[in-house]
């Protein structure tokens, strides 16, 4: 297994935050197969908790960052740097956004 931990810093509102995450999540449920389930928030933090067969994870979103960490199992432990590359690349298009 390999963990995956990746933080990003934003200078958004915490509301735009969780909205882009939001659409992180349906891409993810769409493109990728992903069952995510958003947590409840508070007023300064949101947690969207995702899986798939091999991958589990949070996004976890607040007034200052978005965070991923992300459990492989043994098959995707092997793209453990393609994953991480396509969450950097995930992360640059929620920024912008």
């Amino acid at each position: 297994m390999s963990n995956i931990n990746y933080r990003r810093e934003h200078q958004m509102s915490f509301d735009r935050a969780c909205e882009l995450a939001q659409g992180w999540a349906q891409k993810g449920e769409q493109d990728l197969g992903l069952k995510c389930k958003t947590l409840p928030a508070s007023d300064t933090k949101q947690q969207i908790n995702f899986e798939r067969s091999g991958v589990s994870g949070v996004l976890t979103v607040t007034d200052t960052y978005f965070e991923i960490n992300a459990k492989l199992g043994f098959l995707f432990s092997a793209f453990e740097g393609k994953i991480t590359e396509k969450l950097e690349e995930s992360m640059d298009k929620i920024l912008k956004g």
